[in-house]
């Protein structure tokens, strides 16, 4: 017979003593709440459209239970190099299925185990198809998964008509209410693309992620101008949506990743800086997180099963690194820390606490924990060693003349490397990535406030802002006209001009300076015939000078000027 054992409460253990006794078997029924976090990754980069460092380091630095997966290439593409990328990047613990025949193929890389995989077609493409995995999630619901690249060359109609095929092949291939995520890169220039509205026929978009707990840009190609990337559940599974939590922050709505934007990167160990925006990245990984509570039911003993992985962390040299895990099994559970694949001596804890790090100590930390019935390794817990970067000479602003070439400069402390990333107006200026900024041929377009973001793996600072003016000889917008007039009235001349302030003028007849003329008009009141003549204006900044064009005066008495329009009409 079995004994049904609900823990919690104060009977658990005389019952289940008394199973025991009579032979029979104990089980024990636990409510069990578990986070899922679900990623889209097309976070390939360089030349060959496979996985460099930047995105593996993205994929371990979040930390993703399941990610869909595009262009999934590594290496030589060989079974024991997928095996090595997971292990490094994810845990010995996690498999995978990639589609087979393609040059860049979808795939699905779980740490459930994955029941049952395959390959729809693409029709309009001939180098990857749709893949899908079952994954065998902890209690009753098994989770749908499928990993979609959409045709980046191709039109909004030939998108919507991939859509409208994934969404045939699910509803015809996975069971009515099942838990779905239709997850990767849509290449959608908006998402009131078509081939988004397919999909939201039966997924949800909502909440909409971005790369801020509030606000914040939602869109995921690189340069973060277009909404390239989802993951999108299943309205049966969308009711478990719940905010994505990282040590110093909380995303309510989910996460575009952008390594320029999120900060402290200690957060998400070992990412750098620039890992978004390395050549040939065109995409933002994008994650949302899940709860599934089920009741399990196990006979005792278990195997051991972690529930809570050991976290990367960043620490100042000197100080203490506290790793922890927490597993269930049957007792008793043993454990052994690794650091980079060793055993540690002595670490036989579910926690390891390291004092007085140094920076010999950094790397990555792992724990094996064992019973009687099996073993399991946790996932790969990077601990950095460094001091956050400090500004001990800060950028300092300027004014100059348009034309030459200015230069801003910067002096920090903190662990090496250091990352930079200058701003203008508080936009990252492309290829702006040293200690040093310079622009050549300085013109007005370039005056603003510069300062420069600075990172390591310890933390980040943002220097002052320095304001750079750029100040421009005169220039003429408007030249004084030329004009004819009667004796005894008034004849003005006005200029237009530009230029750094403050603008002198100097009004001149004939060459010669007219006194007291030093405004943008001069008024020759009553003008009589010894005022004829050319009138102009020398106008000076503190950059240079210009002189406008003469305008002359005409003065003539009515009837000259009665027989002048005559011959001009004959």
């Amino acid at each position: 017979m079995n004994c049904v054992v609900r823990s919690g409460n104060g009977l658990a253990l005389r019952l289940s003593l008394a199973c025991l006794l009579l032979g029979a078997q104990a089980l024990f029924a636990d409510q069990t709440n578990l986070t899922l976090r679900i990623m889209g990754a097309n976070l390939t980069s360089g030349n060959g459209q496979n996985y460099q460092p930047p995105g593996l380091d993205i994929l371990q630095g979040l930390h993703p239970d399941i990610v869909a997966i595009q262009e999934f290439n590594y290496n030589n593409n060989t079974p024991a190099d997928f095996r090595s990328m997971l292990d490094a990047t994810f845990g010995t613990n996690f498999v995978y299925y990639r589609e087979s025949g393609y040059n860049i193929p979808n795939g699905i890389v779980s740490r459930f185990p994955i029941s049952a995989s395959g390959s729809w077609d693409d029709p309009l493409v001939n180098d990857r198809g749709f893949a899908w995995a079952q994954v065998d999630l902890p209690g009753s619901n098994e989770l749908y998964v499928v990993s979609v690249h959409l045709y980046s060359s191709g039109t909004a109609t030939d998108r919507n008509t991939e859509a409208t095929l994934v969404k045939s092949n699910i509803l015809a291939s996975f069971p009515a209410n099942a838990w779905v995520i239709v997850a990767g890169d849509f290449n959608t220039s908006s998402r009131t693309e078509a081939a988004v509205t397919t999909f939201k026929t039966f997924l949800s978009d909502a909440p909409i992620p971005t790369d801020a707990e509030s606000g914040g840009n939602s869109n995921t190609s690189e340069p973060r101008s277009k909404p390239y990337d989802y993951v999108l559940p299943s309205f049966s599974l969308v009711t478990n949506l719940v905010p994505a939590v990282f040590a110093s922050h909380t995303f309510n709505n989910g996460l575009v990743f952008d390594s320029a934007v999120y900060t402290p990167l200690s957060d998400v160990a070992p990412v750098t800086f620039g890992d978004s925006h390395v050549s040939g990245m065109q995409h933002m990984g994008v994650i949302k997180d899940f709860t599934i509570t089920y009741t399990a039911t196990n006979a005792v003993p278990d195997a051991p099963a972690i529930t809570t992985q050991p976290q990367g962390q960043t620490v100042e040299p000197g100080s203490n690194a506290t790793f922890t895990v927490v597993a269930t099994g049957a007792p008793t559970l043993q454990y052994q820390w690794r650091f980079g694949g060793a055993d540690l001596d002595g670490a036989t804890d579910s926690t390891l606490t390291l004092t007085n790090v140094q920076p010999t100590n950094a790397g990555s930390y792992a724990v094996v924990i064992t019973n009687s019935l099996g073993s399991i390794t946790s996932s790969a817990a990077i601990l950095a060693v460094g001091t956050a970067p400090a500004i001990t000479a800060q950028p300092q602003g300027q004014s100059v003349a348009a034309g030459p070439t200015v230069g801003f400069s910067v002096t920090c402390t903190g662990t090496s490397p250091l990352t930079y990333q200058w701003r203008l107006n508080g936009t990252n200026l492309a290829g702006a990535s040293g200690s040093t900024y310079s622009i050549t041929n300085s013109q007005s377009t370039d005056a603003g406030s510069y300062s420069v973001f600075v990172t390591n793996i310890a933390g980040s600072v943002t220097s002052s802002n320095a304001v750079l003016t750029v100040d421009a000889p005169p220039a003429i917008t408007g030249q004084p006209q030329s004009q004819t007039v009667v004796p005894g009235q008034d004849a003005t001349f006005t200029v237009g001009a530009t230029g750094a302030v403050p603008l002198f003028y100097q009004w001149r007849f004939n060459g010669t300076n007219l006194t007291g003329a030093t405004a943008t008009s001069y008024t020759r009141a009553s003008a009589q015939t010894g005022d004829a003549g050319s009138y102009s204006v020398f106008i000076t900044n503190s950059v240079g000078t210009i002189t406008s064009s003469n305008a002359v005066l005409t003065v003539t008495n009515v009837q000259n000027a009665v027989i002048a329009d005559r011959k001009s009409v004959v």
